[in-house]
């Protein structure tokens, strides 16, 4: 019959490893590929590679240091039959070692400007195995800074081994009633490290109430007219706006309201429509609509006397 002889003690081979990039000052690794007819188990061993590479079974660690940034390394290594001392084919691949990344966690987050102190994140692609500052500046916004907040530092440090860190950020409360304001941050260019996410906005929510818009009710006869000042009680960044109630009873010129920014009042005329009626005199209430930058806390009361003479009835006798 047919003798079939199985090969022994074949040499194992090795895949090839293409070129990779690995980050300066961090940890990478890859696994080597062994093909072995018999199954038998195999390491790596180095044959030529910098003293930062090593091997464990079929895994390859490289700890390359910050200072090799932008530098080609040549790693050659090969596999060892365990037990034998059958030695595969060797394989070398270039390690390029590129810079780490950095960026804002995020494009944008919403603060209240009561809430103090507040961490505005910065994160790592890969923690690093040394310390790592990175410089962040201010470019603009609507905020100013020493009025609305103030950055304690311009710089941020990763210690060895962390992969996020918080830029300390001080709000600045006051009393004004002032729109959403925005602080710009930015991570310059020119720094030895690779800039992902450059830029975020820190929105500044105001955490007062809007002005009471005041006025006083006012009271005539038919055909007559008054004017009645509209007033905050400070000066704000925008236009307080609130419009009248349509009413066959009164008229108003201007028609609605309307304070300009760093004004506080404005007067409105109000006119009674006269009719020749004979009526009771009348009270109206009027609840102004759509404000805009201002609170309403009353009505505005109109009392309307009435000028008509009474219809005289003459009886014939």
């Amino acid at each position: 019959g047919a003798i079939t002889v199985n090969p022994v003690n074949d040499v194992p081979v090795l895949s090839s490893i293409n070129s990779i990039n690995i980050v300066g000052g961090t940890i990478s690794s890859l696994s080597g590929v062994v093909t072995d007819i018999e199954n038998d188990t195999s390491v790596l061993t180095l044959v030529s590679a910098p003293s930062w590479v090593t091997v464990s079974g079929l895994d390859i660690q490289m700890i390359p240091p910050a200072s090799l940034i932008g530098t080609d390394q040549l790693i050659t290594v090969s596999a060892t039959e365990t037990g034998s001392a059958l030695i595969s084919n060797e394989i070398s691949f270039t390690a390029s070692i590129i810079p780490n990344s950095v960026g804002f966690s995020s494009p944008s987050q919403t603060v209240l400007e009561s809430d103090g102190s507040i961490a505005v994140p910065l994160a790592l692609a890969n923690a690093s195995l040394e310390d790592l500052s990175v410089n962040v500046s201010i470019a603009g916004g609507t905020a100013q800074e020493g009025v609305d907040f103030t950055l304690p530092s311009t710089q941020v440090t990763f210690l060895a081994g962390q992969s996020t860190v918080n830029l300390p950020l001080s709000m600045l409360d006051d009393s004004t009633y002032e729109q959403t304001e925005s602080i710009n941050l930015l991570i310059p260019s020119g720094q030895p490290i690779v800039i992902s996410q450059a830029s975020t906005e820190v929105l500044v929510s105001d955490n007062e109430l809007a002005p009471v818009l005041n006025f006083n009710n006012v009271s005539g006869t038919e055909g007559g007219s008054s004017i009645i000042p509209f007033s905050i009680p400070e000066v704000i960044d925008f236009d307080v706006t609130a419009q009248f109630p349509i009413s066959t009873l009164v008229t108003f010129n201007p028609a609605s309201i309307s304070i300009p920014s760093g004004s506080i009042t404005q007067d409105i005329t109000v006119t009674l429509v006269d009719n020749v009626t004979d009526e009771p005199d009348q009270n109206i209430s009027l609840t102004l609509e759509n404000p805009s930058n201002t609170r309403i806390q009353q009505t505005l009361d109109i009392a309307i006397a009435d000028d008509d003479t009474p219809s005289t009835v003459t009886f014939g006798g």
